[in-house]
């Protein structure tokens, strides 16, 4: 009797011990494994205050500053929600949605200038160990049977996080902020389909497929944003002729013809140049020693306006180049005391335009191209721009060199074939200034879409017939225009802006610039 209670009393002792001994070592663990995750937090917390310390350092932006502070203000309130009121639910909802928001910030601002600082380095060092530290924490979990699944779509440190990372896209412009939120969205509904336990082959597949659609369509696009068009140039040197007082075209002397003849060989060479780097397809590119006449100049530039690409359509960009000797109001001076003014090239224009919305860019490397700039801005129904250039009338000779026809070709060229160029066009002092002028619609211009007999076109050869009905349908969804009161009013504000504040460099899109002094 005495071994059986004693026997009972050391078994029910040892499972006692045996039991208190597994939930120390439980605890233990447990324990352990929490500290994991706050030192990835900790690692965390001190990446961003360091990265938001460098970009503050290197910027002076107070509102970095400011943000910092509060950041600090906030994560104190949190830190006496927790632990003197024990408001746990509130302190991590507002300690992970801060969190969100600085880490969103922290990769929002730009970097480029002091990528190489030692403390910028430090920063990503401990976001990656941040991330190695959560990681390992997660699989600790797992592994140590540490983790209590509960049914949720997204916990709540997922959302807040994701939520302030999205609002600190709003720094960013509007275009750039809504792509940053939709991705967002976008890896919140792959981890909410990833729990959902879906089909794990479609899931793979559709993970794989996606990223190379996005990588296609990102390609097209910077392809998109980056080609202006197609485009055509042709060039007028007219290098022997100037303009007598009464307006008559007349020789120059023979010492000076050499000198002329190289520079406006410089310039045929700085123009084709020009057209050979932005892929502008050359018409011609013409140089008389004794002038053009008027019938001469109209038969070739008809010839020019005229011409289309190998497909049928016209060019979406037609550049005109001329350098040589112009009357006192513009006109360009031409054999036989002619002179082509701008009304009628505008005219030869409009005629060979016609509906098309091409645009006609002129390029005038002459003495008196002001004229034309300034009538260019009162064109109401054409695409026009028109860059001139201004030399000066006395120059100190012992400080510069007095300017000649061809400078401003030569600059402008290397401006915008040399992206290294250290060409100021705004410095005091310059013999050679630009100017430019556009006409009233020049900012609404878009590329030629295709039309509707383009696409159905285009379908009917490489897709079957039963997919005609599809076409219809393409067209009077496109052709639906819901936004119409706001574009009408961002085409005003644009007009209003090219009116009122023009640009110093005004982006083609073709991959040139048009400049201003």
């Amino acid at each position: 009797m005495c071994k059986s209670v004693r026997y009972c009393v050391s078994h029910c002792l040892y499972a006692v011990m045996t039991r208190l001994e597994e939930a120390n070592r439980e605890v233990s663990m447990h324990s352990s494994v929490r500290y994991l995750g706050y030192l990835a937090r900790m690692n965390l917390l001190v990446a961003i205050c360091m990265g938001l310390y460098v970009r503050w350092e290197n910027n002076a932006d107070a509102l970095i500053l400011v943000i910092f502070i509060l950041a600090l203000f906030v994560l104190g309130i949190a830190s006496i929600l927790y632990y003197y009121f024990s408001m746990e639910t509130a302190s991590l909802s507002l300690s992970n949605l801060w969190f969100g928001f600085l880490l969103g910030l922290l990769c929002f601002l730009d970097n480029d200038a002091f990528k190489k600082d030692v403390k910028e380095e430090a920063t990503q060092y401990l976001l990656l160990s941040s991330i190695i530290i959560r990681i390992l924490h997660a699989l600790v979990q797992r592994i140590c049977g540490c983790i209590h699944h509960r049914p949720t779509l997204l916990t709540m440190v997922e959302f807040l996080e994701l939520v302030g990372f999205a609002i600190a896209s709003t720094t960013m412009l509007v275009q750039k902020s809504m792509s940053i939120i939709l991705l967002v969205v976008a890896l919140a509904m792959l981890i909410i389909d990833l729990r959902m336990k879906s089909n794990g082959i479609f899931m793979s597949v559709f993970l794989i497929v996606l990223p190379l659609e996005s990588m296609a369509h990102g390609l097209f696009h910077e392809l998109g944003n980056c080609l202006g068009g197609t485009c055509v140039g042709y060039a007028v040197v007219i290098p022997t002729n100037f303009c007598s007082p009464d307006g008559q075209p007349t020789l120059l002397p023979p010492e000076h013809v050499q000198e002329l003849n190289l520079r406006s060989t410089g310039m045929l060479n700085d123009i084709q140049r020009f057209f050979a780097y932005h892929m502008i397809e050359t018409y011609g590119c013409d140089y008389s020693t004794s002038g053009l006449s008027f019938d001469t100049l109209h038969s070739k530039l008809k010839s020019f306006l005229e011409v289309r690409t190998p497909d049928g359509p016209r060019h979406d960009t037609y550049v005109l180049y001329y350098s040589g000797h112009t009357h006192g109001t513009g006109e360009w001076a031409l054999a036989g005391g002619d002179a082509l003014r701008l009304d009628t090239l505008l005219e030869w224009w409009r005629e060979k335009n016609g509906s098309f919305c091409s645009r006609l860019i002129i390029v005038l490397d002459c003495e008196n191209s002001q004229p034309w700039v300034k009538e260019v801005r009162k064109v109401n129904d054409q695409y026009i721009a028109i860059q001139g250039a201004e030399l000066a009338k006395v120059v100190d000779i012992d400080e510069a060199d007095p300017p000649h026809l061809g400078d401003f070709t030569r600059e402008w060229v290397e401006y915008n074939c040399n992206p290294d160029n250290d060409i100021s066009w705004f410095e005091k002092g310059r013999t050679v200034k630009a100017m430019y002028g556009v006409s009233k619609r020049w900012s609404d211009y878009t590329l030629h879409l295709p039309t509707e007999s383009d696409v159905a076109k285009h379908w009917m050869m490489y897709f079957p017939r039963i997919t005609y009905p599809l076409i219809h349908l393409a067209n009077w969804f496109c052709g639906l225009n819901l936004f119409w009161i706001c574009k009408a009013c961002f085409r005003c504000l644009k007009r209003l802006k090219m009116s009122w504040f023009l640009p110093t460099v005004l982006d083609t899109g073709q991959g040139f610039k048009l400049v201003r002094s």
